[in-house]
C-alpha cells in the first residue's frame, strides 16, 4: 500500500520568528509523504521574506492580501492541500516528531473515523519561568 499524503497547514500573522519552529517541527515529522504549507495573512514582520529564504522549496509559502484570521488562512491552506491527512497548526505551536505518524496509524487502525485527536502540552513563556501542562485526552 503507497503511503497517502499529510498536510500540514500552517496559519501565520507577525509570528516571526516563533513560526521558524512550527515550520521546523512540521518538516521533522517521521511520517512520510508530507508537504507544509504556510499561509501568511499579510503580515508586517519578517514572514514574507524569512520563510522564502530559510525553507525555500521545502514549504509552500502562500501570502494572503489581507488578514482573514484563523478561519480565513485553513481555508486557504486546505483549497491548496494535497493530503489525504490535513494538521492545523497555528505560528505558535509545535508538533512532536512523531505526531502525525501516530494519528495517520489510529486513521488506518479505525477505517470509520472521521477526526483524530490526541494529547498535548502546552506550555506559557515568561521571563525566567517555562509551566508546562499535560493534557491526556479521555478515550
Amino acid at each position: 500500500m503507497v503511503p497517502k499524503v499529510a498536510s500540514i497547514i500552517i496559519v501565520a500573522h507577525n509570528s516571526w520568528p516563533d513560526l521558524a519552529l512550527a515550520i521546523q517541527t512540521s518538516l521533522s515529522q517521521s511520517y512520510r509523504p508530507l508537504e507544509v504549507i504556510v499561509v501568511d495573512n499579510a503580515s508586517t514582520d519578517e514572514t514574507a521574506s524569512m520563510v522564502p529564504a530559510r525553507f525555500g522549496d521545502t514549504v509552500r509559502y502562500l501570502r494572503q492580501p489581507q488578514n482573514r484570521y484563523d478561519g480565513g488562512g485553513y481555508n486557504a491552506g486546505l483549497r491548496a492541500a494535497t493530503g489525504e491527512y490535513v494538521q492545523f497548526l497555528d505560528a505558535d505551536d509545535f508538533l512532536a516528531p512523531d505526531k502525525i505518524e501516530l494519528q495517520v496509524r489510529a486513521f488506518i487502525d479505525n477505517p470509520e473515523a472521521d477526526l483524530v485527536r490526541g494529547a498535548y502540552r502546552r506550555f506559557r513563556r515568561q521571563p525566567g519561568l517555562a509551566r508546562w501542562e499535560e493534557r491526556e485526552l479521555p478515550r
